[in-house]
């Protein structure tokens, strides 16, 4: 190695002998040694500063370090922030701010000149900055007060002695890799928005807040939910039905019922035909088959109605087992206050005079076989137990137990902590609930003669009997073949490319499918999103699934994935998912949050190989690793080859451990310093080119990469959580005569907060009088 050549560190005070003693000892050292010991030295630092940085290495000022120990403390310390390293570009321009940070004084208390100067020019470019948005000289205050503050967030370096005039372009980057105008240029993967005052007002953020957390009957936002419409609507449906069934039955067809029973028998009657409807609606919520097809319909699709009934199937199967427990609750009493005491008062001759099954003369009924007692009646004494151990009353105990056993097992609790108890249940006691039913009709003492849950729901009960039985069908008909694996630099992340043959039908945009591998679990199936669709050139398709290792059967999956050979898989789908309107709508977006960009990235694929026109396309990836994007660089590759400037893609990086802690201190620190001079290169070009992220209340920095491009053009990774308020009306206000239709796929959390931000940039519109709406869809698939 050459010579050591000494650094000098503004360090106050001097060495003590330690470290005077530990000085001598590391100048001996060799590169290996040196970046160990460096690397130790840094784990000790406890915020993101670079005072922090110079104390923990004060003592090896003299070591006379090369570029060689740097760069490689620089690689380990862009991994230890779980970003990669293999950007030589970047980790050189790192290093460069780093021997800069390290080899010269720091100011004096006092400001030269040219630092003087400096901070005038900057203040003239903020203020310019704020002009341009229209805002209060005391928010302009404040924004140039957090741009140039030392936080750890977000700042601005106005104390070096090199002006905004002459200040050197790292060496280790290309002039063209840093030009400000390519970050902001026409391609696809441009962050540019039309600079505005992005903010909204405390109230109406207050009231939307209120608005995205509960269900209004009378909705006044087009992002607002509209389940419970959705629920009073069908339930006023229902009751109607149920009273008009009870009331012509026994009023118009036996009347004598009536006069043994009395009001018990028509109230039972009348909830247990709401049972029976109700439970229609939770097999039509399960068949996956009929709403896609429904879903597929171009005037389905253009109603933001239906699109939005046909997105609540899952809480409306929730709310309809709720109403199949309630309705079963009422007709178990009802018969028991008033079927059963009538059969012990009275003989079995005055029972048969008014029983249906009695008056049938021709013995149509195809379950008299399940029949007990027999009907008619036998001569001997009735009692109250006699119904209590007939057929209906046995086979309507097990349905209520039945009824119980699901609902408590399909609590978010418990499906959580047992759920393949869950998954067992549903598919047990489903096909049981519905043959219990059909026997529990077999006496048919007061009824049609034929069971009733056949006339209510036998349409929506063979629905789902074609989807389960498609299922067994493609299954061992028609075989998969995983063609292809590839995991993320964390490995949290799987990738994987499946071959359909011809007996799938085609996929559509942002669709999802089951996925089953028979040496894990030969009765599992879990749902994933395709994320990509292409033609295998033989009429048969090739699908792509990003997946996240998150629970035991992923890790076999990703565990195999890296192993080899592939297991045989198996794939029912592809279903409906919300997404599959995207591309009728001119101005959309989209978030994903972790394995929850799927859907996007799907529609992103369809985009990248189409030549339509698209006005307005946003997909925002939110993922804890920055890694994460690595897996779909095709993607991007082919999106900036497509050249539309349309379609912008924003990655950000959220992993709350980015705190600049420890070893990872010396990226996070240089690569804010980059970021800022990025963000004035911008300003200095236009105020509009500066990202929307930049006017945050809490301004958030950026990671520029020129190794995630195929033409290797920068590209911004930032560094925390969208604004989405700020991000949204952004977007809208590019143009704002289009309504912007935004989907999101990930946890409810953050849905909430989605949610609540289209609530309040549509109520910022009607308080500015514009006309322009929001409107808010949510995919998940629990």
């Amino acid at each position: 190695m050459a010579a050591a050549q000494r650094q000098v560190f503004s360090m106050p005070g001097s060495l003590d002998e330690d470290e005077v003693e530990e000085l001598a000892n590391v100048t001996t050292l060799t590169n290996d040694d040196r970046v160990k010991a460096i690397m130790e030295r840094l784990g000790s630092v406890q915020r993101s500063s670079w005072d922090e940085v110079r104390k923990a290495l004060g003592s090896l000022a003299g070591a006379g370090f090369s570029d060689l120990v740097w760069e490689r403390v620089m690689r380990a310390s862009a991994v230890k922030l779980n970003f990669w390293d293999d950007d030589a570009a970047l980790i050189a321009s790192c290093c460069e701010v780093l021997k800069k940070e390290l080899g010269h004084e720091r100011p004096s208390r006092e400001p030269s000149e040219a630092s003087l100067k400096d901070q005038d020019e900057a203040a003239h470019m903020l203020k310019r900055l704020q002009d341009s948005r229209g805002s209060s000289k005391s928010s302009a205050d404040s924004t140039a007060k957090s741009f140039g503050s030392p936080s750890p967030t977000f700042h601005m370096r106005c104390d070096t002695e090199v002006s905004i005039d002459t200040m050197q372009v790292p060496r280790a980057a290309s002039k063209d890799s840093l030009d400000s105008g390519a970050l902001s240029s026409s391609t696809s993967l441009a962050f540019q928005h039309r600079i505005s005052d992005a903010r909204v007002a405390t109230g109406i953020l207050e009231k939307s807040k209120a608005a995205s957390k509960k269900e209004d009957l009378i909705l006044q936002d087009a992002s607002a939910s509209r389940l419970m419409q959705f629920k009073f609507t069908i339930f006023l449906f229902v009751f109607v039905q149920m009273a008009f069934f009870a009331t012509y039955q026994f009023f118009f067809e036996t009347p004598k019922t009536w006069e043994l029973v009395g009001l018990p028998i028509p109230v039972a009657r009348g909830f247990a035909y709401g049972a029976c409807f109700w439970t229609g609606v939770l097999f039509l919520t399960m068949s996956r088959d009929f709403m896609s097809l429904l879903a597929r319909c171009a005037c389905v699709q253009r109603s933001q109605l239906i699109m939005q009934l046909i997105n609540c199937h899952k809480e409306l199967h929730v709310f309809s087992a709720w109403q199949v427990l309630l309705d079963s609750l009422v007709h178990t009493v009802m018969h028991h206050i008033g079927t059963f005491p009538a059969l012990q008062r009275n003989t079995a001759k005055e029972l048969n005079e008014v029983l249906a099954c009695a008056g049938d003369s021709a013995g149509g009924n195809f379950l008299a076989i399940f029949q007990y007692p027999a009907c008619p009646l036998p001569d001997a004494d009735i009692g109250y137990f006699a119904g209590v151990l007939s057929t209906p009353g046995i086979t309507g105990y097990l349905l209520m137990v039945v009824i119980f056993l699901l609902g408590w097992f399909s609590r978010a609790k418990e499906r959580r902590a047992h759920f393949r108890v869950f998954y067992a249940l549903h598919h047990i006691l489903v096909p049981a609930w519905v043959i219990l039913l059909v026997l529990h009709s077999a006496n048919g003492w007061v009824g049609l003669g034929f069971p009733l849950v056949i006339l209510v729901a036998g349409i929506p009960i063979a629905a789902y009997t074609w989807t389960r039985s498609r299922r067994a069908y493609l299954a061992c008909c028609c075989p998969s073949t995983l063609l292809e694996a590839e995991k993320s630099v964390n490995g949290k992340l799987v990738r994987i490319e499946v071959q359909l043959s011809r007996g799938y039908r085609k996929c559509k945009v942002g669709e999802y499918a089951y996925m089953n591998i028979p040496s894990f679990s030969r009765f599992e199936w879990h749902p994933f999103t395709i994320s990509n669709s292409k033609d295998d050139g033989n009429g048969g398709q090739l699908i792509t699934f990003c997946i996240m290792c998150v629970g035991s059967w992923t890790k076999k999956l990703h565990q195999n994935c890296a192993a080899g050979p592939f297991p045989r898989i198996n794939i029912d789908g592809p279903f409906y998912a919300p997404t599959v309107s995207m591309p009728l709508r001119s101005t959309v977006v989209g978030i994903g949050a972790g394995v929850g960009v799927t859907p996007f990235l799907s529609f992103l694929g369809s985009l990248a190989g189409s030549q339509e026109h698209r006005k307005n396309a946003h997909v925002f990836w939110m993922s804890s690793y920055a890694t994460d994007f690595l897996l779909f660089k095709d993607l991007l590759f082919q999106l900036e080859n497509q050249g539309s400037g349309n379609t912008k893609c924003h990655l950000h990086a959220t992993r709350g451990g980015w705190d600049g802690k420890g070893l990872g201190c010396l990226f996070d620190l240089a690569t804010r310093e980059l970021w800022n001079d990025w963000m004035r290169r911008l300003a200095a070009k236009s105020t509009e080119t500066v990202p929307t992220f930049c006017h945050y209340p809490k301004p958030l920095h950026a990671i520029v990469s020129g190794s995630m491009l195929g033409s290797q053009k920068p590209l911004a990774i930032v560094m925390g959580r969208p604004d989405f308020i700020a991000e949204l009306l952004a977007i809208g206000q590019a143009d704002p005569r289009e309504n912007v239709f935004v989907y999101f796929c990930g946890n409810d959390l953050i849905k909430s907060t989605i949610q609540t931000a289209c609530v309040a940039c549509n109520k910022h519109n009607e308080s500015s009088g514009c006309t322009q709406r929001f409107y808010f869809y949510h995919e998940r698939f629990d």
